[in-house]
């Protein structure tokens, strides 16, 4: 004896309470929602952080026409990073260099009030530490390398890594109380010692 199943039903989006409609589009994971934006344009309204999707960016207060000036070296560069083993060549064991296809202004960022959500690498040139105050609380997502570049604080420095980011650089001027100290050799001690971070 068979079992009857009736036909699927399918519920036009338009008879879902908005409720419903806002919650799903809050909670759905980016990579679905920028897809179904495309589709079904009504969650773009509906998602009320939509953040602006990068790989790899550069983010800048004072340096911004030396960091989008993309001369054919760094064209050749950005093709052959890509690989691994030019990665290990170039980089070495103990440093980190970068790629970036997008170069942001802070003063750009902040009047869009736009979150940037970084999946790849996160490469930050502040000149003032107030440059910073503005552009961190905007930026999120599973990036793994940090550049850190300018002049900044060890607070902001902890606010910019979390447990996804396996590779720091800071070049950067790092003002850092004498309070701090241990915390930072901590940091530090436990950065190095894992295998797979630098």
């Amino acid at each position: 004896m068979g079992i009857l199943l009736s036909e699927p039903e399918t519920l036009p989006s338009a008879k879902l309470p908005s409720n419903f409609k806002k919650r799903i589009a809050t909670l759905a994971p980016l990579r679905l929602v920028n897809g179904l934006s495309k589709v079904c344009p009504e969650v773009e309204k509906l998602r009320p952080i939509h953040p602006d999707v990068y790989d790899q960016v550069f983010i800048t207060d004072w340096v911004y026409r030396w960091a989008s000036n993309n001369t054919i070296f760094f064209q050749i560069f950005q093709l052959y990073y890509q690989f691994a083993l030019i990665r290990v060549m170039v980089d070495g064991y103990y440093s980190i260099n970068s790629v970036w296809r997008t170069v942001l202004r802070v003063d750009d960022v902040e009047q869009q009030k736009r979150h940037i959500y970084v999946k790849d690498t996160l490469v930050l040139n502040c000149k003032t530490l107030q440059s910073y105050e503005k552009v961190i609380p905007l930026i999120c997502g599973p990036y793994h390398k940090l550049i850190l570049l300018g002049n900044i604080t060890w607070n902001q420095v902890k606010q910019l890594v979390h447990p996804g980011v396996r590779q720091v650089r800071i070049d950067a001027n790092l003002a850092l109380h004498w309070k701090e100290y241990d915390d930072f050799a901590h940091f530090w001690f436990k950065q190095a010692h894992e295998l797979d971070y630098r």
